[in-house]
Protein backbone atom coordinates (compact mmCIF):
# COMPACT_ATOMS: atom_id res chain seq x y z
CA UNK A 1 0.00 0.00 0.00
CA UNK A 2 2.89 2.41 0.12
CA UNK A 3 3.69 4.37 -3.08
CA UNK A 4 7.64 4.26 -3.72
CA UNK A 5 9.16 7.38 -5.03
CA UNK A 6 12.34 6.92 -7.13
CA UNK A 7 15.49 5.87 -5.34
CA UNK A 8 18.34 7.94 -4.11
CA UNK A 9 20.80 8.24 -6.88
CA UNK A 10 23.25 6.59 -4.35
CA UNK A 11 20.59 3.69 -3.53
CA UNK A 12 20.91 4.17 0.16
CA UNK A 13 16.78 5.16 0.27
CA UNK A 14 13.55 5.12 -1.27
CA UNK A 15 11.16 7.84 -0.24
CA UNK A 16 7.14 6.54 0.49
CA UNK A 17 3.85 8.14 0.64
CA UNK A 18 0.69 6.53 2.23
CA UNK A 19 -2.40 7.51 4.12
CA UNK A 20 -1.61 7.56 7.85
CA UNK A 21 -3.40 4.15 8.53
CA UNK A 22 -1.44 2.56 5.78
CA UNK A 23 1.31 3.40 7.21
CA UNK A 24 0.56 2.51 10.49
CA UNK A 25 -0.61 -1.11 9.22
CA UNK A 26 2.87 -0.98 7.38
CA UNK A 27 4.89 -0.75 9.76
CA UNK A 28 2.70 -2.41 13.07
CA UNK A 29 2.97 1.24 14.75
CA UNK A 30 -0.17 3.06 16.06
CA UNK A 31 0.42 6.99 14.75
CA UNK A 32 -1.44 9.90 17.14
CA UNK A 33 -1.79 13.14 17.03
CA UNK A 34 -0.12 15.28 19.94
CA UNK A 35 -0.21 18.54 21.50
CA UNK A 36 2.63 20.07 22.98
CA UNK A 37 3.47 22.13 25.45
CA UNK A 38 4.07 25.14 22.84
CA UNK A 39 0.54 24.84 21.73
CA UNK A 40 1.82 22.88 18.08
CA UNK A 41 -0.11 19.94 17.23
CA UNK A 42 2.30 17.11 15.85
CA UNK A 43 2.45 13.31 15.09
CA UNK A 44 4.32 10.57 16.40
CA UNK A 45 4.41 6.69 16.17
CA UNK A 46 3.67 4.97 19.46
CA UNK A 47 5.99 1.87 18.89
CA UNK A 48 9.33 1.40 17.13
CA UNK A 49 8.34 0.64 13.30
CA UNK A 50 8.38 -2.88 12.51
CA UNK A 51 9.47 -4.92 9.09
CA UNK A 52 9.01 -8.24 8.12
CA UNK A 53 11.59 -10.54 8.78
CA UNK A 54 12.82 -11.08 5.38
CA UNK A 55 12.82 -7.46 4.42
CA UNK A 56 14.56 -6.44 8.23
CA UNK A 57 17.86 -6.89 7.25
CA UNK A 58 18.12 -4.38 4.30
CA UNK A 59 17.03 -1.30 6.42
CA UNK A 60 18.30 0.72 8.27
CA UNK A 61 15.94 2.71 9.81
CA UNK A 62 12.06 4.09 9.07
CA UNK A 63 12.18 8.25 8.86
CA UNK A 64 9.48 10.35 8.93
CA UNK A 65 6.78 8.41 11.26
CA UNK A 66 7.21 11.54 13.41
CA UNK A 67 7.74 15.87 13.42
CA UNK A 68 7.59 16.22 17.51
CA UNK A 69 11.62 16.97 17.16
CA UNK A 70 12.56 19.81 14.76
CA UNK A 71 15.53 21.26 14.04
CA UNK A 72 16.06 24.70 15.33
CA UNK A 73 18.33 27.39 13.49
CA UNK A 74 21.75 28.81 15.24
CA UNK A 75 22.76 32.33 14.44
CA UNK A 76 19.54 34.51 14.54
CA UNK A 77 18.04 36.49 18.05
CA UNK A 78 14.33 35.75 17.19
CA UNK A 79 13.49 37.79 20.11
CA UNK A 80 15.50 41.01 18.80
CA UNK A 81 13.53 43.86 17.18
CA UNK A 82 14.76 44.42 13.73
CA UNK A 83 15.97 48.19 13.11
CA UNK A 84 16.58 49.40 9.34
CA UNK A 85 19.72 50.97 8.80
CA UNK A 86 19.54 54.44 9.16
CA UNK A 87 20.76 56.40 6.50
CA UNK A 88 22.87 54.91 2.86
CA UNK A 89 21.67 53.67 -0.08
CA UNK A 90 22.79 49.52 -1.43
CA UNK A 91 25.54 49.67 -3.97
CA UNK A 92 27.39 52.10 -3.31
CA UNK A 93 31.19 51.45 -1.93
CA UNK A 94 32.14 53.09 0.69
CA UNK A 95 35.68 55.15 1.18
CA UNK A 96 36.03 54.70 4.72
CA UNK A 97 36.69 51.36 5.06
CA UNK A 98 37.94 50.86 1.61
CA UNK A 99 41.34 50.24 3.16
CA UNK A 100 40.07 47.76 5.35
CA UNK A 101 40.71 44.70 3.11
CA UNK A 102 41.77 46.19 -0.51
CA UNK A 103 41.29 44.02 -3.68
CA UNK A 104 38.17 41.95 -1.33
CA UNK A 105 34.68 42.51 -1.15
CA UNK A 106 33.35 46.45 -0.11
CA UNK A 107 30.19 47.23 1.92
CA UNK A 108 27.95 49.81 0.44
CA UNK A 109 27.44 52.74 2.92
CA UNK A 110 23.99 50.66 3.93
CA UNK A 111 25.88 47.89 5.59
CA UNK A 112 28.13 50.63 7.45
CA UNK A 113 25.49 52.30 8.48
CA UNK A 114 23.94 49.11 9.89
CA UNK A 115 26.89 48.26 12.12
CA UNK A 116 25.87 50.59 14.89
CA UNK A 117 22.26 50.90 13.97
CA UNK A 118 21.24 48.77 17.68
CA UNK A 119 23.39 50.29 20.55
CA UNK A 120 23.80 47.17 22.37
CA UNK A 121 25.20 45.45 18.76
CA UNK A 122 27.80 45.63 16.55
CA UNK A 123 27.56 43.93 13.09
CA UNK A 124 31.06 43.09 11.53
CA UNK A 125 30.63 43.19 7.28
CA UNK A 126 31.87 41.04 5.45
CA UNK A 127 35.19 42.64 4.69
CA UNK A 128 36.02 42.90 8.16
CA UNK A 129 34.87 39.33 8.69
CA UNK A 130 37.51 37.77 5.50
CA UNK A 131 40.55 40.34 7.56
CA UNK A 132 40.14 38.51 10.31
CA UNK A 133 40.09 34.72 9.04
CA UNK A 134 42.96 35.90 6.47
CA UNK A 135 41.01 35.77 3.62
CA UNK A 136 43.74 38.98 2.31
CA UNK A 137 46.16 36.36 0.35
CA UNK A 138 42.99 34.39 -1.91
CA UNK A 139 41.73 37.94 -3.07
CA UNK A 140 45.29 39.42 -3.71
CA UNK A 141 45.86 36.38 -6.10
CA UNK A 142 42.14 37.43 -8.19
CA UNK A 143 40.53 34.34 -6.13
CA UNK A 144 37.01 34.86 -5.04
CA UNK A 145 35.65 31.54 -5.45
CA UNK A 146 35.30 31.19 -9.40
CA UNK A 147 34.68 27.34 -10.33
CA UNK A 148 33.65 26.25 -6.81
CA UNK A 149 30.20 25.11 -5.58
CA UNK A 150 29.29 25.60 -2.30
CA UNK A 151 25.79 24.05 -0.56
CA UNK A 152 23.27 25.20 1.84
CA UNK A 153 21.19 23.51 4.43
CA UNK A 154 18.23 25.24 4.66
CA UNK A 155 14.74 24.33 6.44
CA UNK A 156 13.10 27.77 5.52
CA UNK A 157 11.75 29.89 2.40
CA UNK A 158 14.02 32.60 1.73
CA UNK A 159 13.30 35.86 -0.38
CA UNK A 160 15.61 36.59 -3.45
CA UNK A 161 15.02 40.04 -3.47
CA UNK A 162 16.86 40.17 0.00
CA UNK A 163 19.59 38.25 -1.38
CA UNK A 164 20.30 40.52 -4.41
CA UNK A 165 20.13 43.42 -2.29
CA UNK A 166 23.14 42.38 -0.15
CA UNK A 167 24.65 41.11 -3.11
CA UNK A 168 24.36 44.82 -4.49
CA UNK A 169 25.61 46.35 -1.57
CA UNK A 170 28.99 44.36 -2.44
CA UNK A 171 29.26 43.99 -5.81
CA UNK A 172 28.61 40.02 -5.59
CA UNK A 173 28.21 37.84 -8.83
CA UNK A 174 27.49 34.97 -6.70
CA UNK A 175 24.93 32.56 -8.46
CA UNK A 176 22.60 31.08 -6.30
CA UNK A 177 20.25 28.10 -7.36
CA UNK A 178 17.37 27.03 -5.37
CA UNK A 179 16.70 22.97 -5.13
CA UNK A 180 13.81 22.25 -3.53
CA UNK A 181 13.60 18.68 -1.44
CA UNK A 182 10.64 16.70 -0.13
CA UNK A 183 8.48 19.29 -1.53
CA UNK A 184 10.64 22.06 -0.52
CA UNK A 185 9.68 24.78 2.87
CA UNK A 186 6.69 26.35 1.67
CA UNK A 187 6.16 29.62 0.32
CA UNK A 188 7.96 32.86 1.78
CA UNK A 189 5.92 34.24 4.45
CA UNK A 190 7.85 37.39 5.50
CA UNK A 191 10.80 35.22 7.85
CA UNK A 192 13.94 34.40 6.10
CA UNK A 193 16.66 35.49 8.92
CA UNK A 194 18.92 32.66 8.75
CA UNK A 195 18.73 31.42 5.01
CA UNK A 196 19.61 35.39 4.44
CA UNK A 197 22.25 35.46 6.74
CA UNK A 198 23.79 32.30 5.54
CA UNK A 199 23.33 33.88 2.04
CA UNK A 200 24.34 36.87 2.49
CA UNK A 201 27.99 35.66 4.16
CA UNK A 202 28.82 33.56 1.68
CA UNK A 203 27.97 35.60 -1.04
CA UNK A 204 30.00 38.52 0.30
CA UNK A 205 33.19 36.35 1.28
CA UNK A 206 33.04 34.54 -2.22
CA UNK A 207 31.48 36.78 -4.54
CA UNK A 208 32.09 34.72 -7.55
CA UNK A 209 31.34 31.08 -6.35
CA UNK A 210 28.21 29.23 -6.82
CA UNK A 211 25.78 28.55 -4.13
CA UNK A 212 23.07 25.98 -4.29
CA UNK A 213 20.55 26.07 -1.62
CA UNK A 214 18.87 22.67 -0.84
CA UNK A 215 15.38 23.28 1.18
CA UNK A 216 13.42 21.10 3.01
CA UNK A 217 10.53 21.25 5.08
CA UNK A 218 11.89 20.75 9.03
CA UNK A 219 12.27 18.08 9.58
CA UNK A 220 14.64 16.99 7.03
CA UNK A 221 18.34 16.93 7.37
CA UNK A 222 18.23 13.46 5.97
CA UNK A 223 16.61 14.02 2.80
CA UNK A 224 18.53 17.15 2.09
CA UNK A 225 22.05 15.52 3.04
CA UNK A 226 20.67 12.44 0.39
CA UNK A 227 20.35 15.10 -2.04
CA UNK A 228 23.43 16.91 -1.56
CA UNK A 229 25.55 13.37 -1.73
CA UNK A 230 23.98 12.03 -4.65
CA UNK A 231 23.74 14.88 -6.54
CA UNK A 232 27.92 15.53 -5.65
CA UNK A 233 27.51 19.03 -7.34
CA UNK A 234 29.13 20.45 -4.44
CA UNK A 235 32.14 20.03 -2.53
CA UNK A 236 31.58 21.69 0.77
CA UNK A 237 28.10 22.67 2.80
CA UNK A 238 27.15 24.37 5.59
CA UNK A 239 24.44 24.34 7.83
CA UNK A 240 23.03 26.70 10.66
CA UNK A 241 20.46 24.06 11.99
CA UNK A 242 20.60 21.65 14.39
CA UNK A 243 18.65 19.47 17.40
CA UNK A 244 19.23 18.23 20.98
CA UNK A 245 21.30 14.83 20.63
CA UNK A 246 18.85 13.28 22.55
CA UNK A 247 16.24 14.18 20.82
CA UNK A 248 17.35 12.95 17.58
CA UNK A 249 16.29 9.51 17.29
CA UNK A 250 18.74 6.61 16.74
CA UNK A 251 17.16 6.21 12.97
CA UNK A 252 18.07 9.93 11.71
CA UNK A 253 20.95 9.71 13.69
CA UNK A 254 22.40 6.25 11.68
CA UNK A 255 21.01 7.67 8.40
CA UNK A 256 23.30 11.25 8.71
CA UNK A 257 26.23 9.02 10.04
CA UNK A 258 26.20 6.97 6.67
CA UNK A 259 25.77 9.33 4.28
CA UNK A 260 28.33 11.72 6.13
CA UNK A 261 30.26 8.82 5.37
CA UNK A 262 29.61 9.10 1.73
CA UNK A 263 30.34 12.68 1.25
CA UNK A 264 33.48 12.21 3.11
CA UNK A 265 34.72 9.19 0.38
CA UNK A 266 33.09 11.07 -2.17
CA UNK A 267 35.86 14.53 -1.16
CA UNK A 268 32.74 16.11 0.52
CA UNK A 269 33.00 17.94 3.41
CA UNK A 270 30.05 19.07 6.21
CA UNK A 271 30.08 22.22 8.13
CA UNK A 272 27.47 22.55 11.05
CA UNK A 273 27.01 24.70 14.23
CA UNK A 274 27.33 23.44 17.43
CA UNK A 275 24.47 25.38 18.60
CA UNK A 276 23.05 28.26 20.75
CA UNK A 277 23.11 27.14 24.02
CA UNK A 278 26.09 26.28 25.90
CA UNK A 279 26.49 22.74 27.03
CA UNK A 280 22.64 22.26 27.54
CA UNK A 281 21.68 22.04 24.11
CA UNK A 282 18.52 20.30 25.10
CA UNK A 283 17.21 24.20 26.58
CA UNK A 284 14.70 25.92 25.33
CA UNK A 285 12.36 29.09 26.62
CA UNK A 286 9.67 25.86 26.97
CA UNK A 287 11.50 23.45 27.87
CA UNK A 288 14.49 24.22 30.76
CA UNK A 289 16.13 20.76 30.28
CA UNK A 290 19.58 21.92 31.86
CA UNK A 291 20.92 18.05 31.66
CA UNK A 292 24.29 17.97 29.62
CA UNK A 293 23.92 17.65 25.97
CA UNK A 294 25.41 18.49 22.56
CA UNK A 295 24.12 19.42 19.06
CA UNK A 296 23.25 16.71 16.48
CA UNK A 297 24.77 16.65 13.72
CA UNK A 298 27.20 18.42 14.57
CA UNK A 299 28.26 15.85 16.93
CA UNK A 300 28.55 13.25 14.26
CA UNK A 301 32.50 12.26 13.60
CA UNK A 302 32.27 12.82 10.01
CA UNK A 303 30.67 15.89 10.15
CA UNK A 304 32.98 18.82 11.05
CA UNK A 305 31.61 21.06 14.29
CA UNK A 306 31.68 24.86 14.63
CA UNK A 307 31.35 26.62 17.92
CA UNK A 308 31.12 30.39 18.75
CA UNK A 309 32.95 32.89 19.80
CA UNK A 310 33.29 36.59 20.60
CA UNK A 311 35.37 38.63 18.36
CA UNK A 312 36.52 42.43 18.90
CA UNK A 313 37.92 44.67 16.55
CA UNK A 314 38.27 42.77 13.33
CA UNK A 315 40.47 45.19 11.82
CA UNK A 316 43.35 44.54 14.32
CA UNK A 317 46.37 42.80 13.28
CA UNK A 318 45.47 40.24 15.70
CA UNK A 319 42.20 40.51 16.53
CA UNK A 320 40.62 39.34 20.00
CA UNK A 321 38.59 36.49 19.89
CA UNK A 322 37.21 34.16 22.76
CA UNK A 323 34.82 31.89 24.39
CA UNK A 324 31.05 33.07 23.61
CA UNK A 325 29.48 32.52 26.84
CA UNK A 326 26.23 34.92 27.72
CA UNK A 327 24.35 32.73 28.36
CA UNK A 328 21.42 32.52 29.56
CA UNK A 329 20.07 36.03 27.88
CA UNK A 330 21.88 36.27 24.59
CA UNK A 331 23.33 32.32 24.34
CA UNK A 332 26.51 30.38 24.59
CA UNK A 333 28.75 28.26 21.93
CA UNK A 334 27.50 24.52 21.65
CA UNK A 335 29.87 22.02 22.85
CA UNK A 336 30.27 19.10 25.38
CA UNK A 337 30.84 15.43 24.91
CA UNK A 338 28.30 13.37 22.78
CA UNK A 339 26.13 10.56 24.54
CA UNK A 340 26.07 8.43 21.06
CA UNK A 341 28.62 8.95 18.94
CA UNK A 342 32.59 7.25 19.98
CA UNK A 343 35.71 9.44 19.97
CA UNK A 344 37.22 9.43 16.05
CA UNK A 345 40.71 8.36 14.99
CA UNK A 346 41.72 11.98 14.56
CA UNK A 347 40.72 12.95 18.01
CA UNK A 348 42.07 10.13 20.19
CA UNK A 349 44.72 8.90 18.45
CA UNK A 350 46.36 12.08 18.34
CA UNK A 351 48.62 13.84 21.72
CA UNK A 352 45.70 16.04 24.11
CA UNK A 353 47.90 18.92 22.98
CA UNK A 354 47.59 18.59 19.82
CA UNK A 355 43.55 19.23 19.39
CA UNK A 356 42.50 20.37 22.55
CA UNK A 357 40.39 17.01 23.49
CA UNK A 358 40.63 16.14 26.93
CA UNK A 359 40.38 12.50 27.31
CA UNK A 360 40.22 11.80 31.14
CA UNK A 361 36.86 13.52 31.01
CA UNK A 362 35.22 11.49 27.83
CA UNK A 363 33.81 8.61 30.00
CA UNK A 364 32.65 5.47 28.34
CA UNK A 365 29.35 5.12 30.48
CA UNK A 366 28.25 8.50 28.66
CA UNK A 367 28.47 7.19 25.25
CA UNK A 368 27.39 3.74 26.10
CA UNK A 369 30.89 1.92 24.83
CA UNK A 370 34.34 1.31 25.75
CA UNK A 371 36.82 4.18 25.03
CA UNK A 372 36.21 8.20 24.71
CA UNK A 373 33.43 9.82 23.84
CA UNK A 374 33.53 12.40 20.78
CA UNK A 375 33.92 15.84 21.63
CA UNK A 376 32.61 18.79 20.31
CA UNK A 377 33.45 21.77 18.54
CA UNK A 378 35.81 20.94 16.16
CA UNK A 379 36.55 24.81 15.15
CA UNK A 380 35.20 28.10 16.74
CA UNK A 381 34.64 31.63 14.87
CA UNK A 382 32.83 34.42 15.55
CA UNK A 383 29.41 33.74 17.10
CA UNK A 384 28.29 36.14 19.42
CA UNK A 385 25.09 38.07 18.92
CA UNK A 386 26.56 41.20 19.81
CA UNK A 387 29.76 40.74 17.36
CA UNK A 388 27.42 39.48 14.90
CA UNK A 389 27.05 39.71 10.94
CA UNK A 390 25.53 42.71 9.33
CA UNK A 391 23.01 41.14 6.95
CA UNK A 392 20.25 42.07 5.09
CA UNK A 393 16.94 40.11 5.72
CA UNK A 394 12.79 40.27 5.80
CA UNK A 395 13.16 43.39 3.01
Amino acid sequence: GLQVGATAANHLSMPVTASAATVESAFATPIERVQLTSGRVAYANRRAPALPAAAAPFVQGVIGLEDIALSHHHGVEPDRAQSPPSTGSAGVPSSATASILAGGPQPCEAAIDAKTAEASYTGYTANEIAGAYQLSPFYAAGNYGAGQTVALLEMEPFQPSDIATYQACYGSEAKVTAVAVAGGPGPYAGEDGEAALDLDQLSGLAPQANIIVYQAPNPAETAILTAYVSEDKAKVMSSSWGICEKESGKAAMAAVDTLLQEAAIQGQSFFVASGDEGSTDCYTSSNKDESLAVDFPGSAPFATDVGGTRMEDPTAATPTEYLWNEAPRWGASGGGISEHFPMPAYQGELPESGLGVIGPLSSGEACGFAGYCREVPDVSADADVQTGYVAFENG
